[in-house]
């Protein structure tokens, strides 16, 4: 996956300066003429939309094949549970190894609430129990434990 990207950016990359050169080799060799209004007008926007193009192109190149491993394309850590606590903060339950925490993510700063020492079992996807539910009951019998 990483090879293709870098193949498709050294690609656009030529791609990109075959075009300048082309450009450049169409002024030198046009005879300068002053251009009318209109003309000068379509050949700007002309120039736009190539422009437009290209970025387009290469935001769907970047989509397609760049951001997959920031977003879960590694199998590093899993995301298993997440409940808002406030309109910016979160407690999310994740495994990383094997190993499950609970972690408080605000703006400005992640911490660490809790390990869990065996591993707490999930209910299926698609059963009753949420993760507030489950959360809720690992802390009550925490508290009530000596």
């Amino acid at each position: 996956m990483k090879r293709l990207s870098r193949t498709a950016i050294a690609s656009l990359t030529l791609l990109l300066s075959g075009v300048s050169m082309a450009l450049r080799a169409a002024e030198h060799s046009a005879v300068a003429e002053p251009l009318s209004s209109s003309q000068s007008i379509m050949q700007m926007l002309s120039g736009l939309a190539v422009v437009l193009a290209l970025f387009i192109a290469l935001a769907w190149l970047l989509k397609r094949f760049g951001r997959g491993q920031l977003h879960g394309g590694g199998t590093l850590f899993r995301t298993l549970g997440a409940m808002p606590v406030g309109t910016r903060e979160r407690l999310l339950l994740i495994e990383i190894g094997g190993e499950q925490f609970v972690l408080a993510v605000t703006p400005g700063q992640i911490s660490k609430i809790h390990h869990f020492e065996q591993p707490i079992a999930l209910p299926e996807p698609g059963s009753d129990s949420d993760f507030a539910t489950r959360l809720k009951s690992l802390i009550e019998q925490r508290r009530s434990a000596p």
